[in-house]
This record gives C-alpha cells, structure tokens and sequence, in this order.
C-alpha cells in the first residue's frame, strides 16, 4: 500500500507540472531605427538563447507581437551554433513570420511570458495595452515575468488589479543608460528605459557594459543586455519549476487577540492562495494564524508548534460564495469568534474560503473541491507551517455543516481527483481528523421528503431568502399559507420519507432496528423524540424554566415525554414545499446544482416531474459528490475517527432527521459520534464554544 500511495503522489505531481508548460515570448514589429534609416526588430540571441533553454526543458513555447503577423530579426550572428539551429529552422521562421495577435492569447494558458530585446521594442512594447493585460493576469496567476535587454520596455506600463505598476519596488536589471551611449543610440530611441522604469518605482542594479547581469524579484526576471540572455532563460526556468504551493513563512502580518484575560500575538499569514490554477481567486484562499509563541519554542494549555491541532473554520452560508474567516472581521462578534477561542486554547487556525452557487465556475461540487484543496495544501506543507496537519478539525455551520460533514466523509475519494488535478491542488491527503457541523443542509436529495415528515402538518410558513451583502450572508423572511397544489406536495412528499429511511436499515446504541410505518410512527422518531428529550432535561440542569414549553410533560422535575405535534407549532415552518427542490427553480439549492451553461436545476426525481417550469436534471453523480451519505461505510473510505454534530432544537431550516440519520449512520460504522439537538437554539452555529473545543482538546491529546 504504501508504496502505491507514493507512486500515485508522484504521478500526481507529475501532472500537476504538466499542467501549465507554456511560455509566451512576445517579440516586436517595429522595424525602423527612429530617423537613422536603419532597420531594426528583435535581436536574435535575445530570443534563441532563452529559447533553448526552455525547450530542451520540455516547454512549448508560442510567439507573440503588438500587431501580430511578421517580425524582423537582427544581429544575426550565425558562428553562434545556438543562432544558427533556429536561424535555419523552418518551423522557427514560420513562427516568427506568422506571430499571433494579443487578442488570439488566452492568458490562462501560459506559465510566464517573456519580453525579447531589441531596439524595436523601444516603439511598440510599452504601448501595448493588450499584451500589459495579458502579463498582469499571467502574474496575478502566480506566474513569471521576465524581459532582457530592451524587453523591459514591455513592462514600463503594466499595472496590477490593485492600481500599483508591476515593478513598483522590484529590483530590476534592464539595458543601462551607460549601454545606451556606448552604441551611441541614446539620442535616438524615444526614452531612457533605465530613467522610465525608474519614474515607475523601479529599484535598478545594474553591472558594467555588457555583462552577464539578472535580478530576479518575486517573479519578475530581468536581464541587462544580450549576453544575459540564456542566464534569463535560466532564471525563467528556475522559478517555473519552484512550486507555488509552498508557504512562505516570511509573508505575514502581527495581530493582538483577547480572549477574556488573555492576550496573544498572533502571525497572521492571509490571503494565501491554495491551489496552483486557481478559478476565482478572492475565494480560494485561506487565513492561517498562529500563535506566536509557537515560534519561542513555548507552549499554549500543553500544546507546542509540533503537536497543536489545526482549527479549520469555514465561512460557508447558503452554498454562497464565501473569503476565508478573519481574525477581524466577518462573520462573527469577538464575544463569539470561534477563531479567536482556538488560538487561545492554543489551536492553529486555518480558514479556507470557497467559491459558491451564484457564479458559473462555483456550481456543485466546488465548494467541497476548494476545501479538500485547501486541506491538502495544509498537509503538503506540513513541515513548514507549525501545528500538526495530521490534527485537522474541520467546523460550519449550514450549507457550512453540511461541507464540513462533507470533508470528513469523502476524504481521499477517486471521484474528486479530476477537479482538484484541474485546480493544480497539491499532492497530498484530504482526509481529516475530525469534524465540527452545525445545523448541516445535507443530504438534498432526501431532505424535501425528511421536511414533509417533519413539519407536514403545518399549513403556514415563514421562508428565508438568503443573499449577500459585502461577503456576509443575509437572510429575510416573509409568510405564507398553503395553496391545495402545495398541500398536495407535501402528501406526497412526506409518505415517500419511511421508505426512505427504512432503506438505510439503521440502528439504535441497543442494536435495535430503527423504522418507521407507512404513516411515518416508529422507533425512528422516538429515538428523535428522545434525543430531544435530553436537550431539555440538559437545559434545566444548566437553569432553563421547561414549565413555559407547554409541550412537555413534566414529572417530579423531569420530563417524561412530549407532545409531537405541539413542539412541532412551537418551532415552527420555515419552508414551503419542497423545500429544497423547488418546482419553479426558486432555490439556493437549484442554483448549487446548476453549471456554466443553466444556472438552476432540478437534483430529485420528484420536483423534475413535477416542475412547473421548462428545466432540467442535474447530473447524479454531481449530486453524489454533494452527499456524504454517499460515502459512509465505502471501500477505502478514510472517514474521520470523531464527529460533533448540533441541530438546534428549534431549528426549522431543515428537519432534525437529515442530522439524526447522518449521526447514527456514523455510529453504525463504528465512528465516535458526539450528537445533540440544543434546547431552544434555532438554525445557527458556535453557540457552544466552549464546550467545543473542550471536545476538541480531548480529541486530539
């Protein structure tokens, strides 16, 4: 076995290089030398030298201009072997009289691009909007820029997303003023490279004439003149073969938490992208914090930089898209910041962001991509980020829950593997250690039949509109009553749900058969009705007055039973049915299952046949990779050890079922599985941080 897991890491990895190994070497079309009546272009050993170097390193290499077409080719020096291999090669002066067009560019396919010299450059490099668009995507893609000689005319006016121009504050190497009054052409190209690229905030090192000189400055590669060339071609191939993945421990931040009377300093390494090509960006990140004392060889409530468990908290709302959680920021008040409580009980924190149903590229199953992506970016640096990647505690809440309970279930499954080989993930494990969720919205195809068991006999609804609003999720609500075709949906709906249930044969802690009949009564809702019981008789031990809840039946302090139908009006209805498949498409969860091409799709039987609207079926196996049921107990599954589960016991976003079969289906395979429904609480999450993370630590020492 092992010895299969390190050959398929490295064919993984393989791939992984693979994936990108193109370089774009722009050349210029200008072929007058300002009013000297020379002719000028590209100068040859600019071109060939980096050239070979990449090639014989196995990168193709396309060619691109300012105007796109034929090109002009000087100092054509042909006692140069090197020279005369391309100069005499056919396929090299169809390409170079043949250059594609910036707009016949797809930046996404490149791993660098590179600006050849010549003075040609000095009249139509700098202009070129088109190619300065196409080089600051390939740089914000984590790819190289380089340039030799007069090819850092090309990066004179590339400015970045953020408004600042790429060689702000980079040390660069470009052809010098002093070179330029040696060939006596200072007079005559239209600036001063070295002064431009100055006035833009380069730093400039440079070397005596025509020496061999390069700087390489966080992926921009420069050269000083014609005989740096083949050291740039080098110095491209050098970075191009470093990995993007690796953490960079020096790219971080200082941050003061509090919790209660404790103070720490916190490195904050943020806005780390996870994986190699990403989609969205400003999504597939991740924040990692970590206590600073993990860095003086100290320790936090018995935990070191080798042993401290890695809290991995995600922000996901609604299957929205959703940024990596913040120490400042987001989703939670510091009175209720779960990231903040981590770090003091000494955790290392790691929040991954994810891309969410409202965007083509963020359809089912990228939620559950990003994350496993982020996990193995985690466990591929496990070296050198301090913690113990092998300790991973994945928690959310909602379509949150649901992903967190997703991550744990389907660790290290096949089905995964071309999404996250598109991606460029890292080769590492996705299995985690363990998993937090609150209130999952799991298990969709199953959940509008589990609702109709639940809350059928409740004619009126109050629904939740989910939407965003800078990056946080909002919810509105708004009422309504039953129309007869609705009523007939859930009939139908809540007689398919025993079936159902009855299918996963599942039993209680005793071994007992857990059932239900055809009108949805056995031992399945009592063991609910039991568990419930307990979240009350927990609530009164911790003070809560149950004599207010009129549904429960209270004997000498202790509730002896409930009435079914009255917690049932106590919770109330927070969904017209189905509730999850709407027959006009009106859901989050339609919009999850959609792709690039249809925004919203049907992903159950039912609601397809019965739509109300031209639609279409979203592909099974989608909707498989969106369940972790479709996991559990699988062949070669690496599901986690333990689980905590929480549904709140008023919580009416979906029924108490979906976790309840979730969490026994666990404990049926053997799993440690914490579960609760807290008294009271309605569809929310980190109520509990105290008591979670005292499971958490009891867990991982």
């Amino acid at each position: 076995m092992k010895k299969l897991v390190v050959l398929l890491t490295l064919i993984y990895s393989v791939a992984g290089v693979a994936q990108n190994k193109k370089v774009l070497f722009v050349v210029t079309n200008h072929t007058q030398l300002g009013n000297t009546g020379e002719t000028t272009g590209y100068f040859l050993s600019e071109v060939t030298h980096p050239l070979e170097v990449l090639t014989e390193a196995g990168y193709k290499v396309d060619f691109v201009s300012p105007k796109g077409g034929s090109t002009t080719a000087y100092g054509v020096k042909l006692d140069d072997p090197i020279n005369k291999k391309y100069w005499e090669s056919t396929d090299y002066q169809k390409q170079l009289a043949h250059t594609l067009a910036p707009s016949q560019v797809k930046a996404k396919d490149y791993a660098a691009i590179f600006y050849a010299g010549g003075h040609g450059t000095m009249w139509d490099f700098a202009s070129s909007e088109a190619l300065a668009k196409i080089a600051q995507q390939i740089y914000e893609k984590g790819g190289v820029v380089a340039a030799v000689c007069h090819g850092p005319s090309g990066l004179v006016n590339i400015k970045l997303s953020n408004g600042k121009y790429l060689v702000s504050g980079k040390t660069l190497s470009p052809f010098t003023n002093e070179e330029e009054e040696a060939v006596k052409l200072s007079q005559v190209v239209p600036y001063s490279l070295e002064n431009k690229l100055k006035e833009r905030g380069a730093i400039i090192d440079k070397a005596g004439l025509w020496q061999d000189k390069v700087s390489v400055d966080n992926r921009v590669i420069t050269g000083q003149n014609p005989q740096s060339a083949k050291s740039v071609g080098e110095a491209i191939l050098k970075e191009l073969q470093k990995s993007p993945l690796r953490f960079d421990a020096t790219k971080y931040t200082t941050q003061q938490v509090t919790q209660g009377n404790q103070t720490l300093a916190v490195r904050a390494y943020e806005g780390i992208v996870y994986v190699a090509n990403p989609v969205e960006e400003q999504y597939q990140q991740l924040n990692i914090y970590i206590p600073e004392a993990y860095f003086n060889g100290e320790t936090i409530n018995g935990f070191n930089a080798q042993t401290a468990p890695i809290f991995f908290p995600n922000g996901v709302g609604g299957y929205m898209p959703a940024k990596p959680l913040s120490l400042t920021g987001g989703k939670f008040k510091d009175t209720n910041n779960s990231l903040i409580m981590a770090l003091s009980k000494g955790f290392v924190v790691a929040s991954p962001g994810a891309r969410g149903r409202t965007s083509a590229t963020g359809k089912a199953p990228a939620v559950i991509v990003d994350l496993k992506a982020a996990v193995r970016y985690l466990k591929y640096n496990d070296k050198e980020i301090p913690g113990d990647a092998n300790k991973i505690i994945s928690n959310g809440t909602s379509a949150g829950g649901a992903s967190s309970a997703l991550l744990g279930a389907s660790g290290d499954q096949a089905d995964y593997e071309p999404y996250l080989k598109e991606l460029g993930a890292a080769p590492a494990t996705d299995a985690i250690f363990a998993v937090s969720a609150y209130c999952p919205i799991t298990n969709l195809e199953n959940a509008d039949k589990a609702y109709e068991w639940q809350f059928g006999n409740l004619s009126q609804y109050k629904t939740m509109e989910v939407s965003m609003l800078d990056y946080n999720v909002q919810r509105t609500y708004k009422t309504g009553t039953f129309t007869a075709e609705q009523a007939k949906v859930s009939a139908d709906l809540r007689k398919d749900f025993p079936a159902y249930l009855n299918s996963l044969k599942l039993k209680d802690s005793k071994g007992k058969q857990l059932t239900l009949n055809s009108k949805g009564e056995g031992s399945f809702k009592e063991l609910l009705k039991q568990t419930i019981i307990a979240a009350a008789e927990k609530a009164q031990k911790e003070g809560t007055d149950l004599s207010q809840y009129s549904f429960l039946t209270l004997k000498n302090g202790k509730v002896t039973a409930i009435n079914w139908e009255g917690y049932i009006t106590y919770m109330e209805r927070h969904k017209s049915p189905p509730a999850f498949d709407a027959l006009d498409l009106s859901t989050g969860e339609n919009q999850l299952f959609g792709d690039s091409t249809t925004d919203k799709k049907h992903f159950t039987p039912y609601a397809f046949k019965n739509s109300i609207v031209e639609s279409q079926m979203a592909d099974a196996n989608i909707v498989k990779l969106m369940n972790p049921m479709s996991f559990i107990g699988k062949k070669n599954a690496h599901l986690p050890k333990y689980w905590r589960i929480r549904h709140g016991a008023k919580d009416s976003d979906t029924s108490a079922a979906i976790s309840l079969i979730l969490a026994t289906t666990l404990q049926n395979h053997r799993y440690a599985v914490d579960y609760a429904l807290p008294w009271d609480k309605p569809h929310s999450g980190d109520y509990d941080l105290e008591e979670l993370f005292d499971w958490a630590e009891k867990i991982s020492k």
